[in-house]
């Protein structure tokens, strides 16, 4: 907790927060497809916070590959749905972030 009484998440390890991006979807036509019909498809969100990475068996650290604000693709499935200040967020391992996207 901080001074002001405002509680972060501060993830350990190679743990990521990430907070799903929204892929309601319209086609040409004008059909509307939420994002829960895309079930076995690629989940898109955004990172709110990173752990400080993994430990190698020799000690090494390793960090994450992603930032805070980064962006990725993740395989659906691969996550823990957390609930923190009533904002739905995501837990998930770095390791398991398929791609960054970048400009």
């Amino acid at each position: 907790a901080t001074s002001k009484g405002i509680v972060m998440l501060r993830p350990l390890g190679n743990a990521v927060i990430i907070k799903k991006l929204e892929a309601d979807k319209t086609t040409d036509g004008g059909l509307f497809i939420p994002a829960t019909a895309a079930e076995g498809a690629v989940l898109r969100a955004t990172v709110v916070a990173v752990g400080r990475g993994r430990v190698t068996d020799h000690g090494h650290l390793i960090e994450p590959e992603v930032r805070v604000g980064d962006v990725v693709l993740l395989a659906q499935g691969r996550w823990v749905e957390i609930t923190h200040d009533g904002e739905k967020l995501l837990a998930a391992n770095a390791g398991d972030i398929i791609a960054v996207e970048t400009a």
